[in-house]
């Protein structure tokens, strides 16, 4: 089967960040190849930045990850805009029932936006855990608190 490296939507906007291993999980039985949903927390600060802290589930045979993130507009089915973040990493799909927990922290600031768009209009970010060469990723909304 010949693998095709994707490249998710968006623009890079950080190449290699670092985690840090917080902790595992195990499951009973295997789980599917499909990636874990991250859990993500999201703040603005001063309607400037919003900072995000991700925790990512990953294999644990794939050992500590090459990350990294690439950041979407969207229109959320609200009609609302969203912001989407790809954090992604390239590992063999596996199916596993062990998992060891990453934290991600990154920002994002208005430098770059349309001049129509404000952070302040966004009320909710979309995260996605991407690998970059198997068919699947797997994402969560979270709503977007002041701090």
């Amino acid at each position: 089967m010949q693998v095709i490296n994707r490249t998710p939507p968006g623009i890079l906007i950080e190449k290699s960040v670092n985690v840090k291993p917080i902790g595992d999980i195990s499951f009973t039985s295997k789980y599917s190849t499909t990636p874990l949903q991250p859990l993500a927390e999201a703040i603005l600060f001063n309607n400037e930045k919003i900072e995000i802290c991700a925790v990512l589930f990953l294999d644990a045979a794939i050992g500590t990850p090459q990350i990294s993130i690439y950041q979407n507009y969207a229109i959320g089915g609200d009609g609302n805009p969203l912001f989407q973040f790809f954090i992604t990493y390239d590992a063999q799909e596996t199916t596993a029932k062990d998992f060891n927990a990453y934290q991600v922290n990154f920002s994002f600031d208005a430098d770059g936006l349309p001049d129509y768009l404000k952070l302040s209009d966004v009320s909710a970010v979309e995260i996605f855990l991407w690998d970059v060469d198997p068919r699947d990723s797997r994402g969560t909304i979270t709503n977007v608190q002041p701090n």
